[in-house]
């Protein structure tokens, strides 16, 4: 008699049901912005930490623009920090740390560090790929949460070119168990649509709702989340993905794991 195969868990699509996903403005350098995001119910707050970038707060702002906003909802931004960097942030207050790099630079074992540091459940990992990559399948071991934003070559975010929305409803459905983030370019004139291609769980806005780099429009903001609400009801959310989930209590002092 022929033995069977092993059972090997197998990849299968999952059905997508639609739902309106959460929002995160990024970006944010001004306390004005910080209020019209919670007016307007924003779930995510991201303060940039990448020094090049325009939208960069300064160490010395960081700390009051965080007690601005709840705790369980401050996404550190930065580009490949160094392990003493998120040692900081954490100690700043952040709960959430979203991370852009280079996969074809950066190695496994610096994210597996990254993630060792402030916890997979905390971590949103933002690999920068064209057009012409595709994922790196081995990250998923490493983080909860995943952003794919517009390739640009010479950035890293914040260039508002568009992502491949389809790609991110293609891992969407053969990864459910990850929380998915699209970002590029988002604003009134496209988040339906990036909404409806790319079934992401979060969408990502900053610079589709800015005045200039780093100064957000609130009325803009306020018409993005309006062209939300002809298709997903403010009720309808994707269930389970709550600020509570992606950023649990952070961990007490001495507990972060700063070394290999």
């Amino acid at each position: 008699m022929p033995v069977p195969p092993p059972n090997r868990p197998s990849l299968q699509a999952t059905k997508y049901t639609p739902r309106r996903p959460l929002i995160k403005v990024c970006g944010l350098t001004r306390p004005a912005d910080i209020a019209a995001c919670m007016e307007q119910g924003v779930q995510y707050l991201g303060v940039n930490r990448h020094a090049p970038s325009p939208r960069c707060v300064p160490e010395g702002s960081v700390r009051a623009l965080l007690n601005l906003i709840p705790e369980g909802r401050r996404v550190y931004v930065a580009v490949a920090p160094h392990l003493p960097d998120l040692a900081m942030a954490e100690s700043q207050g952040f709960d959430i740390f979203q991370i852009h790099f280079d996969p074809n630079t950066v190695s496994e074992s610096v994210v597996r560090l990254w993630s060792e540091c402030v916890g997979a459940k905390r971590l949103w990992l933002a690999p920068r790929l064209s057009g012409a990559s595709a994922f790196p399948s081995h990250l998923l071991r490493h983080a909860s949460a995943f952003l794919v934003d517009g390739y640009s070559p010479e950035a890293y975010g914040g260039t508002g070119k568009t992502a491949d929305w389809t790609g991110v409803a293609a891992l969407k459905s053969m990864h459910a168990d990850k929380t998915w983030i699209v970002a590029g370019g988002l604003g009134p004139a496209n988040i339906l649509d990036a909404a409806r291609a790319s079934h992401a769980d979060i969408l990502d806005l900053n610079s589709g709702i800015e005045d200039a780099p780093g100064l957000k429009s609130a009325d803009k903001l306020r018409a993005a989340l309006a062209a939300l609400d002809i298709a997903f009801p403010q009720t309808d959310a994707a269930p389970g993905i709550t600020p509570a989930q992606n950023a649990p209590t952070r961990p007490t002092p001495g507990r972060l794991k700063l070394n290999p």
